[in-house]
């Protein structure tokens, strides 16, 4: 998977051209992801605060 994101190979999986780089541009697929705040609006919880609101559940 790097060697198609990094262009040293192709889609079909074959290595392109030596000394080249695929003209195939991936550069869509390694943009930031969204983080939890942008999906929500807020932070998420640490694991201590998860931990002390299930703490119900294991008990």
């Amino acid at each position: 998977m790097a060697d198609l994101l990094l262009g040293f190979a192709d889609y079909d999986g074959s290595a392109p051209e030596e000394g080249e780089q695929s003209e195939q541009d991936y550069s869509a697929l390694v943009k930031p992801l969204p983080t939890y705040r942008d999906l929500t609006g807020h932070d998420g919880r640490d694991y201590g605060q998860w931990a002390r609101d299930h703490s119900s559940d294991f008990h």
